[in-house]
């Protein structure tokens, strides 16, 4: 006898046989159960999760002869059950869609249907890969799907839901197939190996469950290829018969990257050089991969967010337990973001290998909390005096002192104080008149600014240029005489005194232009500081932050003589 292969020999028969898909085992033996079976099913899922496999099961729950109607557990030993098995039912029909597109097949299916059951109670049609039908064949289908003879259930079984019309999806109830886990993969090889009466390392089978990607056939499949190389091989060389990457070389790849050490990753790198892998699978398991890692950085229970074992998952905390959250986040979208590059070359390996010497810089990134106590310390450091990260843009520093030489020490500016403070009023009018508006009208205070302020007697003369100087404090007279009144006296005057000459009528425009000046040259500093380097470096490390610029007025110097 031929030799049968594991998918073959060990297909599910029954509803309890499936791996996983519980959410649609159960609606459908509900449905048997309560009477309620639908004209019309489309089970959707990737290749090898089931869908053909539970057609045929239902078709067997449907017509099975032991029961008095439709029952969820069909026995499997009555002709009917037996000619379903071996896919010779004169009552269910197996179509391939891709084979069959045109509108004459499905014209042939329509004259078919409103015949009855030659054995069972019902006629069930299986069309595998629907999606594959010609638009004129979906539009010929549709009435006899939309009322179809008592007799006739339709299965629909595809991977590509999206390319069926509406009109179908509306009249079938749609059955979402989901991608089986690693640990139920490798526990349903596990238990099948038992029946083979062959011993599989743990390991082995984890390497195969993970390398079927959630497809049980794809992993019975793989599981048939380790059977003939010899399971009891080392874990290298059936993971480079599989294709896929030891899951050792990705911990040996992270570790170097993690330590940012270039030539130690390059190592590991020569070492998977001969080994037939796909640069595919590989960067999907390296961002799997760092994705385990952030997730055993801030789980709390890792093991369920990772399908690894224990001895992985302690390598895993191992390795991120000295390593900043920030850190392995960046090395994960680092890693993302070259993906399309990777897979778009035309030497993906050695944009791959490039990648992941730039993961090994990136790894040197700095936290969050380092640096924004870098940043403290830095900033308490200019308060007290001390040297700084480096000069602010576009601010002056003494050149720092030379070996052996001490630092200059800057002499202590005296504070500055208004004259009004100082001492007598009396002794320097304009300077204490000055003080005083800049207390309470800091615009007046502005306008007065290098005028002619004379005190005789009771009487303070102000001389002020023609027009908005003078305009303004005459606005602001009464305001202003008992401001002076408060320094002067309560019987004091103020006269106000219009001038001519550079004091006079083109000293208004000049002082407009001269502010206009002064705003343009404010923008041009603010715009060269946001464009900054050092600025934009501050912008990636805080994305959400308001960076805003203050320039800072220069301070007046005297004119040489």
């Amino acid at each position: 006898m031929s030799y049968l292969v594991l998918a073959r020999k060990y297909r599910p028969q029954t509803f309890a046989d499936l791996v996983g898909q519980e959410h649609v085992t159960r609606t459908l033996t509900n449905a048997i159960a309560l009477g309620r079976i639908a004209h019309g099913y489309l089970f959707t899922g990737t290749r090898g999760v089931g869908k053909t496999t539970v057609a045929r099961i239902f078709a067997k729950s449907l017509n099975c002869e032991a029961a008095q109607g439709p029952t969820a557990t069909p026995c499997g030993q009555c002709p009917s059950c037996k000619e379903i098995a071996a896919s010779a039912s004169p009552d269910v029909f197996e179509i391939d869609a891709a084979s069959n597109t045109g509108v004459d097949d499905v014209r042939e299916l329509r004259e078919n249907v409103k015949y009855l059951p030659a054995r069972g109670r019902y006629k069930v049609y299986i069309i595998d890969e629907v999606h594959m039908l010609s638009k004129s064949a979906f539009n010929a289908l549709l009435k006899t799907l939309e009322e179809p003879p008592p007799h006739v259930v339709f299965i629909f079984a595809t991977t590509e839901p999206h390319r069926i019309p509406e009109t179908v999806l509306s009249r079938t109830q749609q059955y979402e197939f989901k991608m089986i886990g690693l640990a139920p993969i490798a526990a349903y090889l596990q238990k099948l190996m038992d029946a083979e009466g062959v011993a599989v390392p743990r390991d082995v089978l984890m390497l195969v469950a993970r390398k079927a990607a959630g497809s049980v056939r794809d992993g019975l499949s793989y599981m048939d290829q380790v059977l003939s190389y010899g399971p009891d091989r080392p874990l290298a060389e059936i993971a480079d018969v599989l294709g896929v990457v030891d899951r050792q070389a990705l911990l040996d790849i992270s570790a170097a990257v993690l330590k940012a050490e270039p030539v130690a990753l390059l190592d590991v790198l020569q070492r998977m050089g001969a080994a037939n892998w796909d640069v595919k699978d590989f960067l999907a398991d390296l961002l799997e991969h760092f994705r385990n890692l952030v997730a055993v950085k801030v789980a709390r229970q890792p093991e369920l967010l990772i399908d690894a074992g224990q001895a992985e998952l302690a390598a895993l905390a191992a390795q991120v337990k000295d390593t900043a959250l920030e850190t392995l986040e960046h090395l994960f979208f680092l890693l993302a973001d070259s993906e399309e590059l990777v897979l778009r070359s035309g030497q993906p390996r050695l944009v791959l290998e490039m990648t992941l010497v730039r993961l090994a810089q990136g790894a040197k990134v700095t936290s969050l909390d380092n640096l924004v106590a870098r940043i403290a310390e830095w900033k308490s450091g200019l308060e007290a005096g001390g040297p700084g990260p480096a000069a602010r843009p576009f601010e002056s520093r003494p050149l720092p002192p030379r070996p052996g030489e001490k630092p200059p020490v800057a002499p202590e500016a005296p504070a500055a104080k208004p004259a009004a403070e100082a001492g007598d009023p009396l002794a320097d009018p304009a300077a204490a008149l000055a003080a005083a508006l800049l207390r309470q009208r800091p615009t007046l205070a502005k306008v007065l600014d290098g005028h002619a302020v004379k005190l005789a007697g009771e009487r303070l003369t102000i001389s002020l240029p023609k027009g908005y100087p003078h305009r303004s404090f005459e606005l602001e007279l009464e305001f202003v005489t008992g401001v002076a009144r408060e320094l002067f006296g309560p019987r004091v005057t103020v006269a106000l005194e219009a001038v001519e000459g550079p004091g006079g009528a083109n000293s208004v425009q000049d002082q407009m232009n001269a502010r206009r000046a002064a705003q343009e040259r404010t923008k041009t500093v603010q715009r060269e500081t946001m464009n900054h380097p050092a600025v934009q470096w501050l912008k990636e490390i805080f994305p959400e932050a308001e960076i805003s610029v203050k320039v800072k007025e220069p301070a007046e110097t005297a004119e040489p003589e």
